[in-house]
């Protein structure tokens, strides 16, 4: 009896390893990347658990509009931010291309693109606040610019 109590103890415990609780927000980090066309390289950073969270609470606040044209990719200077790995009301983000009164989530379940719209810029408002130390502050400024 005591062998299969430690053998079960074992099982749960690779099996909780083993999937690493996916899908919990937490699991891996987010990381947040500023899209810019600037010829160098674009800055990132980790999101700590408060800035994820002010980030899921903006994004959760969005209605989806499907009028809206995504983020432009062939846009010259700042693009969008992208953050990774975000768990929103809308469904479980891969990525979130976080641009200037449009959000576009790429859904981890099907790969669809959902476009919300953020007409005063909250989500990536809420992204240049933690930006702080990790993005230089003429990019900064770049990105505040075109907000408003």
């Amino acid at each position: 009896m005591a062998v299969r109590l430690v053998l079960a103890v074992i099982g749960v415990s690779l099996s909780m390893f083993a999937c690493g609780n996916s899908g919990a927000e937490g699991d891996s980090p987010s990381v947040a990347t500023v899209e810019i066309y600037s010829g160098r390289p674009n800055p990132s950073w980790t999101l700590d658990k408060s800035a994820r969270s002010a980030v899921v609470t903006a994004v959760d606040d969005l209605r989806v509009d499907e009028g809206l044209k995504p983020p432009d990719e062939g846009k010259l200077g700042f693009r969008w931010i992208e953050v990774t790995g975000l768990d929103t009301s809308h469904g479980r983000a891969a990525r979130a291309k976080v641009a200037p009164r449009v959000v576009a989530l790429e859904l981890s379940a099907d790969r669809r693109v959902v476009l919300l719209a953020d007409p005063e810029s909250h989500t990536l408002q809420e992204l240049l606040r933690h930006a702080a130390g990790h993005v230089d502050a003429d990019v900064l400024n770049l990105i505040r610019q075109q907000i408003r």
